[in-house]
């Protein structure tokens, strides 16, 4: 529409009500703590955005979205729904930011890839700080699939015939974290073995970097790191919990969506556009209300286009529906670069004031085209 084109000549925000797009509350934002829901996002928050960088959250807006109209866009390979209001604007590829009703089946959403810094991660151990290599990136991808801690512990859960893994837990412990006993116990009952690790100062960097149980995630200071880091964390993962489908396809599972996001951020940063499902069920005697699974080939087929700053991916489906529950939904104020990214895409900072706006450098629209002059006047008056 002639409103679009506007918004991108002039990096103009635009919605059928004054700061009123919005996201509905589940939807993950990427943030530097790792991917959080949008109703989670506090001020102090940093997030990802359109341009590749990370820019504070100024102001988190909270909007009641009953009996407002929502559009459900799906892309090919991610396939996870994300709804917001219909007023929300999406990057979309040669479009740029687009209202969520006006994009169509077919357009190219463009989710920014990550931007990888070389930096080597350091290890808080005890007093000092221990440079990240590539075999400590593997014991922390097998803790993220495997590992659990109890209060001045850690524990990895394998089967009692991964001996090569047990060795190379132990020796990578031994080389780094000293001498202690590396104990391992059989799970009465099962095939199953406990590797057990008495550490307090490993478990609680553990805790404190990589989280816990439906906590765990990557760091930002891992995940946007180097290849080198991320092939290895991504392999003691599936080590722990992947399995291979054919000759070339490879799969890992989570019930932890913030985690599963993380892991495909890292596949994408090496190469790989992996497909991402959710499915109710269960594995290894344990239920869970979603299972994630992320699939990734190493002869990939070309169903998604990219360039050095994003991938762009397929709207298959697109629901249009009247919100009928008593439900919030949220927008995020970034300065600067006026975006932040959800599961799918860049989309756009909606929420601000004709006043604020101006400050910022960014103006709110509303869609009638005879108000846009007035408005944009008005702007002109409170900024020089």
């Amino acid at each position: 529409s002639d409103l679009n084109i506007l918004y991108n000549c002039a990096d103009v925000n635009i919605s059928s009500s004054l700061g009123e797009g919005s996201l509905l509350e589940g939807s993950m934002i990427s943030a530097k703590r790792g991917w959080i829901p949008i109703e989670d996002i506090t001020d102090d928050d940093e997030v990802f955005t359109k341009k590749r960088n990370w820019q504070k959250v100024n102001k988190t807006l909270r909007l009641s979205h009953k009996d407002r109209k929502v559009v459900t866009l799906i892309v090919k390979k991610f396939r996870l729904p994300v709804t917001s209001s219909d007023d929300h604007p999406w990057l979309v590829k040669d479009k740029g930011m687009t209202l969520a009703k006006d994009i169509q089946i077919g357009d190219y959403l463009s989710y920014p890839k990550p931007n990888l810094s070389e930096k080597i991660p350091q290890i808080e151990y005890k007093d000092t700080l221990i440079d990240c290599t590539e075999e400590l990136a593997w014991f922390f991808g097998l803790y993220l699939a495997e590992g659990s801690l109890n209060s001045n512990s850690v524990h990895f859960g394998l089967h009692k015939n991964e001996t090569d893994y047990v060795n190379k837990l132990e020796k990578i412990y031994h080389k780094y974290f000293g001498n202690g006993k590396v104990s391992v116990v059989s799970i009465k009952g099962t095939n199953g073995i406990s590797v057990e690790m008495y550490n307090v100062p490993l478990r609680n960097y553990l805790y404190k970097t990589f989280g816990k149980a439906k906590n765990k995630h990557i760091p930002f200071e891992y995940k946007f790191s180097s290849q080198a880091i991320l092939l290895e964390l991504v392999s003691g993962y599936f080590d722990g919990d992947g399995s291979e489908k054919g000759p070339y396809t490879k799969k890992i599972n989570s019930s932890v969506k913030s985690l599963i996001l993380d892991l495909r951020d890292c596949l994408m940063s090496l190469g790989y556009v992996p497909s991402l499902s959710v499915e109710k069920g269960s594995t290894n005697y344990i239920s869970y209300r979603e299972l994630y699974e992320l699939k990734w080939s190493e002869q990939p087929k070309a169903i998604y286009l990219e360039d050095s700053d994003y991938i762009y991916l397929p709207v298959v489906d697109k629901i249009e529906s009247l919100c009928e529950e008593s439900i919030y939904s949220y927008d995020l104020e970034v300065p600067g670069d006026s975006s932040y990214v959800c599961e799918i895409s860049a989309v756009s900072n909606c929420g601000l004031s004709l006043v604020e706006a101006a400050a910022t450098g960014t103006t709110n629209i509303a869609p009638n085209n005879s108000a846009i002059p007035e408005m944009l006047g008005d702007i002109n008056h409170i900024v020089p």
